[in-house]
């Protein structure tokens, strides 16, 4: 979406009941009311400089009458990257003692990827309270990576006894179609309107990996005859979704907001796995399995609003009713699950004056876990590392409470919050003392109190120059089988933006994190710096921007896992460091016409739970 298009980002934690309960909150993107019909859009052209070069094109385009409103996008993208990780293992005997072996592993990717993305979208205006809306779209994205894979595989005491060099490379792509259709009427002189979207989304994923495993002693001859293994991992979902909203205003200052939502979800993933044997392909039968997944999700809501002179109060309830099925075809395992869960939700506000509010709320929240996360194949780094999901995760549920002030209209806000989780999923390291075999699987495993404090700051300094400051603190408190003791997160940014004249601006932005918490790992503190210039030109119809991320590369990965007979120290780095030239140009023929908002699609929840990379 262009900038120019936005009128206000607006996060919410505890979000009204008409909003799906899935996740940590909600961001609302208010759209501008534009004035501008006729057709306008713009164009964008960007090259990429890391490591590797890159480049994005992006086209955003609308044109509107009286009659209709015809929108859309498209883009193209290519990207070479990398990643590069050291990972070093420490296995130790059944006591946890003494160091039994090492596992001394270097990993360098490098994946080359494209993006085609479009979507066009149609409104229109039956009347003045009707307005009818269609929408497709869809991308296309294949990608080709190459790894080194090097373990050093030694004594407890660092000696190498053998050095095993897998080189495998992954080829793969995702591919997404869908549609919105959307009916919006307005009733009656106050204003009552009926909201419905009906939407459609289907993925496609192709993944294949091959490992060409060589061993060697320390003098580089040959310890033990290469092995071969190939995974095939195919994947479809599907998704279906409609969504009704109503608003029914019994005056200026109250009003009742219902709906209702279904949606239905099914996916296919057959994984196959094959063993190099004798210059042919051989199904292994024990890791190769067909995972199916449906799931049906039925809410509705009530939230009434009401403002009273300075007090504004909400309240809220929504009913989810949620059953899915799991099924395992090759090895005969299936179960299903049906449970139903209420999600109240409020909120209080005073307008101290015309510039100061205080608000407090309260929500309860699910975070189901992403499709991804419940297939249950594995993965590979390597013959050694891989990762799997887990077919019998649990959502996470949450309950949270938030108290702000913010004064001059909002630009300084104060923000007391604690939350707290149980069930928490979390990516947890395992080991087979057998194989010595290192893997990573998702896990309902802890409960997490959160006590913290933010304060965001927008405040201009002159004519030409405003400073953004985020700066947040908060306490972690796990209980449960791993992770068991408190920590604190200090995290903050910091932006300046400053315009000058003659069409120039500049902004530099940095970020800072202390230690934290990646599911098992505790990662040491990180941080960033960037910097970007502007130049609007063509009589400010076209701008030229110039930027550079990570300026320092201070943006890497450094981190522990330590827990029962885990022992595991690791460290990479990425392409972030990246120099962008970017020119957009702007056109526009408009009449000055209304031109109506374009509408998000009602199946966002289901959407985010796609994942259309590794973990």
């Amino acid at each position: 979406m262009p900038a120019s298009q936005l009128d206000q980002i607006e996060i919410m934690a505890n979000p009204p009941a008409k909003y799906d309960e899935e996740g940590n909150g909600v961001i609302n993107i208010k759209r501008k009311k534009l004035k501008t019909g006729g057709f306008n859009g713009n164009l964008t052209l960007t090259a990429l400089q890391g490591r590797y070069p890159g480049t994005t094109q992006n086209l955003n385009f609308n044109y509107s009458n009286k009659h209709i409103n015809f929108y859309g996008n498209a883009g193209y993208s290519y990207r070479k990257s990398f990643e590069d990780y050291y990972i070093i293992r420490n296995f130790r005997d059944t006591d946890g003692k003494e160091i039994t072996s090492i596992y001394d592993q270097h990993t360098d990717t490098k994946t080359t990827g494209q993006s085609v993305i479009a979507k066009v979208g149609l409104d229109y205006y039956a009347s003045a309270k009707t307005t009818i809306g269609v929408a497709v779209g869809g991308f296309h994205n294949p990608s080709e990576s190459f790894n080194t894979n090097n373990t050093l595989l030694k004594t407890g005491e660092g000696v190498t006894t053998t050095r095993v060099d897998a080189p495998a490379t992954s080829k793969g792509k995702w591919e997404n179609m869908e549609a919105n259709v959307s009916l919006k009427h307005v009733f009656g002189a106050y204003k009552h309107e009926m909201l419905i979207n009906a939407d459609y989304l289907s993925y496609n994923s192709t993944s294949k990996q091959r490992f060409d495993n060589h061993y060697y002693k320390p003098d580089r001859t040959e310890a033990a005859p290469p092995s071969l293994f190939l995974a095939d991992l195919p994947g479809k979902i599907n998704i279906y979704s409609l969504k009704a909203d109503y608003t029914h205003p019994f005056s200026e200052n109250t009003s009742l907001e219902a709906g209702m939502k279904t949606s239905y979800v099914n996916t296919d993933n057959n994984a196959q796995y094959y063993d190099g044997v004798n210059n042919k392909w051989i199904k292994n039968e024990f890791l190769s399995n067909h995972f199916l997944y449906k799931e049906n999700i039925n809410a509705a809501y009530l939230n009434l609003r009401h403002k009273l002179s300075q007090w504004e109060f909400q309240v809220g309830l929504r009913a989810e009713q949620t059953w899915l099925k799991v099924e395992q075809k090759d090895n005969g395992q299936t179960f299903s699950r049906t449970y139903l869960q209420l999600f109240p939700t409020a909120f209080l506000a005073y307008d101290v004056d015309k510039e100061s509010k205080k608000s407090l709320s309260y929500g309860r929240r699910i975070e189901r876990p992403d499709y991804r996360s419940m297939n249950p194949f594995r993965f590979y780094l390597d013959q050694y590392t891989y990762d799997e999901g887990n077919p019998y995760l649990k959502p996470q549920y949450s309950n949270n409470v938030e108290l702000s002030y913010s004064i001059w209209e909002g630009a300084l806000t104060t923000t007391l919050l604690y939350n707290r989780t149980t069930d928490i999923v979390q990516e947890v390291i395992q080991q087979n003392a057998a194989t010595n075999e290192t893997y990573q699987r998702p896990e309902n495993l802890n409960t997490r109190k959160v006590l913290g404090a933010n304060i965001n700051a927008q405040i201009p300094i002159g004519d030409n120059m405003s400073t953004v400051m985020y700066t947040d603190y908060n306490h972690y408190d796990y209980s449960g089988s791993i992770n068991n003791e408190p920590f604190q997160l200090k995290a903050g940014q910091l932006m300046q933006q400053v315009k000058v004249k003659n069409g120039w601006a500049f902004q530099f932005m940095g970020t800072l994190s202390s230690r934290s918490i990646d599911g098992t790992f505790l990662v040491k503190p990180i941080g960033t710096l960037h910097a970007g210039v502007q130049k609007d030109i063509l009589g400010k119809q076209g701008t030229i921007r110039l930027s550079e991320s990570d300026i320092f590369g201070w943006n890497r990965y450094n981190a522990t896992s330590c827990y029962q007979n885990i022992d595991i120290n690791m460290r990479g780095q990425w392409q972030s460091q990246v120099l962008k030239l970017a020119f957009t140009y702007r056109f526009n023929k408009s009449d000055k016409k209304d031109v109506a908002d374009k509408r998000e699609i009602g199946a966002a929840a289901e959407q985010q739970r796609v994942k259309t990379e590794k973990k």
